[in-house]
């Protein structure tokens, strides 16, 4: 084989196998939010949510590797079918991450399963839509056309299996406020929800012409974090200073807690001091104060307590997370608690290189 030929094909490979592997992180991603919402589990709901980070990563170097390509070889007939059919199946499997995102955030405020018929009918529609998706991404993978013609063909029965949860639900709604009033709730909230898809794409339309007519790009998201413990004495605030000491570029941080100290441990602004760390103007801080800011809060993380005590209500659009660092240190001395306060150090460092690589990727760590 000509060097050249040689040269193409391995390139045609390695696009294949990284939709492949884009495929899989959104199926994961899928069967993830399902599973929260099927179960209840609220941790792994929230976790789904940021593992649509590394899955929008995934996806942004396809789109390069697929545009790379176009430009080293300049390809005609079949191989400039496969890389725009490439392109386009980035995007859509985006939107699949997206959605398998907003499944995660419903469980999440739904606060408990779904129960009866509703539960029944919507494990069977996400066995139906799990199986096309897989066999989508098997057709392409194993260059099977008929699986995909098949494939194709049994799509049209998650169709039927939304009919089937919607009457569902107007039978449930219905049995409190009549089914007139059921439908019109339904209605009002799927045009709510195509308003906000059409709002979506528009933005993206928007960061495609500025990139096309003044070649700019959309600037890295910085992410808004806000740490919560019993008092704001000791761990939220040493998470605040290491957090923005090692990562003040790639996100905002804040500290707080719904009854705090009236200072801070002694022990532990020694204890950061001497690891190197400003501790000016750090000072215990009350949630309440922070409330009406939360919406615009993209992470909440519970330092050995739950984000959701004392009746706090997460926004629809912040991921919580909870953070077991062990027993806090006991007094005001240093000396004893030193290593106490080492492991709580080393455990926040380590909890967040883990978050933010996830929100940024090994590159913003």
């Amino acid at each position: 084989m000509p060097i050249y030929e040689e040269k193409l094909q391995k390139d045609v490979t390695a696009i294949k196998e990284e939709v492949v592997k884009l495929g899989g992180m959104v199926g994961q991603a899928l069967t993830d939010s399902l599973t929260a919402l099927f179960t209840g589990d609220e941790k792994l709901a929230n976790m789904t949510v940021l593992r649509d980070f590394p899955i929008n990563r995934q996806c942004a170097r396809l789109n390069k590797q697929c545009h790379n390509f176009i430009v080293r070889h300049l390809p005609s007939a079949g191989h400039l079918r496969m890389v725009t059919s490439v392109i386009q199946m980035v995007m859509e499997l985006e939107r699949m991450g997206d959605y398998a995102r907003t499944i995660s955030r419903e469980a999440i405020h739904l606060h408990q399963p779904p129960e009866g018929n509703i539960l029944r009918d919507l494990k069977i529609m996400a066995e139906h839509t799990q199986a096309i998706l897989r066999q989508s991404m098997s057709a392409f993978a194993t260059e099977d056309v008929e699986l995909a013609r098949s494939t194709l063909k049994d799509s049209s029965q998650v169709s039927v299996d939304l009919n089937v949860i919607l009457n569902d639900l107007v039978t449930f709604c219905g049995q409190e406020g009549g089914r007139e009033v059921a439908m019109r709730m339904l209605d009002l909230q799927t045009i709510s929800y195509m308003l906000e898809r059409v709002g979506n794409r528009a933005a993206n339309v928007c960061e495609e012409i500025l990139f096309i007519l003044a070649g700019e790009t959309v600037p890295q998201r910085i992410h808004e974090i806000l740490f919560l413990d019993a008092d704001n004495s000791i761990l939220a605030p040493m998470a605040e200073v290491i957090a923005r000491k090692g990562y003040s570029e790639q996100a905002r941080f804040r500290s707080a807690a719904w009854q705090p100290a009236a200072e801070c441990s002694s022990a532990m602004v020694d204890f950061m001091r001497h690891h190197g760390f400003n501790m000016q103007n750090i000072a215990p801080k009350n949630l309440q104060q922070i409330i009406p800011e939360l919406g615009g809060v993209h992470i909440i993380i519970g330092l050995n307590s739950p984000v959701g005590q004392n009746g706090l209500e997460v926004p629809f659009h912040t991921v919580a997370l909870e953070w077991d660092v062990g027993p806090l240190p006991g007094g005001n001395a240093l000396g004893e608690n030193a290593g106490r306060f080492e492991e709580i150090y080393r455990t926040l460092v380590a909890n967040l290189a883990q978050l933010m690589e996830l929100l940024n990727g090994e590159e913003g760590v």
